[in-house]
C-alpha cells in the first residue's frame, strides 16, 4: 500500500495509509464476532502507459455472534500504480450492495 492510500469501506469509515489500514484491521479482526474476509478480483485493467490499473470485484464478509450469522458484502475497487518496487495500492472503495442476517440495517 502506499504511505497515503486512502480506503473507504462500506460501511462510511475511512482510513488514510499504512497506519490507518492496519488500524482498521486490528480493531477489526479482533471483533469476536469476525469469521472471514473474501475479496474476488474480476476484473484489471492496466493504462497505456503500463504505470496505473484499476481492479473491480466483489467481496463478501461474515460475522457470527449468539443472535446468528451475518453475511454481507457487494462490489469494489481498487487503485493500483506501479513504481520502482513493484505495484502499490493508492486507494480501495468498498461498497455495501447485500446483507443477510442480525447484524443488518436498514
Amino acid at each position: 500500500f502506499a504511505d497515503d492510500a486512502v480506503f473507504v469501506w462500506s460501511n462510511g469509515t475511512s482510513a488514510i495509509g499504512r497506519a490507518g489500514l492496519a488500524e482498521f484491521f486490528t480493531r477489526d479482526f479482533a471483533d469476536p464476532a469476525f469469521v472471514t474476509y473474501v475479496r474476488t478480483p474480476e476484473t484489471v485493467a492496466v493504462s497505456e502507459q503500463g504505470v496505473r490499473a484499476v481492479e473491480h470485484g466483489t467481496w463478501t464478509a461474515i460475522k457470527r455472534e449468539a443472535r446468528g450469522e451475518t453475511r454481507y458484502g457487494g462490489d469494489y475497487a481498487a487503485h493500483w500504480f506501479k513504481t520502482a518496487d513493484g505495484w502499490r495500492v493508492r486507494g480501495e472503495l468498498y461498497v455495501k450492495l447485500r446483507c443477510t442476517g442480525p447484524l443488518c440495517a436498514p
